[in-house]
């Protein structure tokens, strides 16, 4: 186990903490008028690094990371692709670098890719502008996954904020409340038919876990609101590029976690195969690079 050399970054206002050898992963995040920490992690787990863990949940450790090309594990294209992706165990190179800018890249191995990532604080308010660069390197086009993946640490009586859309479970065997769907945010149907808020968080004795598609987003946004001081996180990003949002949510209910993990993404459902033959799935063609912009704001109860 090799220990990861992580960077700091602050501007008064927004600190943050960024892990080059976990694909650039923001593993703190505090600000907003409280300085509160805003991301999920498990410290059970310290800051050893899982080089090479073949499964992804045994090692997972929560922060603000990115999934790419794929999650689900399994073979796509010839090739064989890793639980959740390459980035989350694997190292980026540091490029440009201050204290409040940091640019990473990583040149992919399972498929031929090149991933970019830069961060940079807002110089005048709390947040933080996250520019990310998916370049295809092959001469075929590159079915894939782009998932961002934040988890974020919350408390009993908190809201996960989203703006809207139909709700359907990814794994309806995961899930211990709820029915079938499609439901229209936030309000579903448990499976005895009662009304149940996916909205709110619930205390860890409650046991509640779900996983769930959201599409059909009007906007592309979504947060959470602190109940405890009415500040709000909100991650906007561009919708054409991140038409679904996937919410893997655990209140106590699975390994023992409380967190949120609110995670737009350019496909549903998350099998590449099922996803390409829905015309669903990510591509890029051989030769192309796409850029896109991603906003994290930290706010007081009038932000989001």
């Amino acid at each position: 186990m090799r220990r990861s050399s992580v960077v700091a970054l602050t501007n008064g206002r927004t600190r943050i903490v960024v892990d080059p050898d976990r694909g650039g992963a923001i593993t703190e995040l505090t600000g907003g008028p409280s300085g509160d920490t805003w991301l999920f992690h498990d410290p059970s787990r310290g800051t050893a690094f899982p080089a090479d863990h073949p499964v992804y949940d045994d090692v997972w450790r929560g922060g603000f990371e990115e999934l790419f090309p794929n999650d689900a594990p399994g073979v796509f294209d010839g090739r064989a692709l890793p639980d959740h992706g390459e980035l989350w165990n694997a190292p980026c190179k540091v490029g440009r670098a201050s204290g409040t800018e940091l640019h990473l890249r990583r040149r992919c191995t399972t498929v031929p890719a090149d991933f970019e990532k830069t961060i940079a604080l807002d110089p005048s308010r709390c947040g933080l502008t996250i520019r990310y660069r998916l370049a295809n390197r092959g001469d075929v086009p590159l079915w894939h996954l782009f998932k961002l993946h934040p988890a974020v640490r919350v408390e009993a009586g908190d809201r996960l904020l989203l703006p809207g859309g139909a709700v359907t479970p990814v794994e309806p065997g995961f899930g211990r409340l709820l029915g079938a769907g499609p439901f229209r945010w936030p309000v579903a149907l448990d499976e005895a038919g009662a009304p149940l808020d996916l909205s709110l968080v619930r205390p860890p004795e409650s046991r509640f876990r779900e996983f769930v598609y959201v599409a059909e987003m009007p906007e592309g946004w979504c947060g959470i609101r602190r109940a405890r001081t009415g500040e709000t996180l909100t991650i906007r990003y561009p919708l054409a590029v991140f038409p679904y949002c996937w919410l893997f949510i655990t209140y106590g209910g699975w390994r023992g976690y409380c967190t949120a993990v609110l995670e737009p993404c350019t496909n549903m459902p998350k099998d590449l195969t099922a996803a390409r033959d829905r015309g669903t799935c990510a591509v890029l063609a051989p030769g192309e690079a796409r850029e896109y912009v991603v906003r994290v704001e930290v706010g007081g109860a009038d932000a989001a």
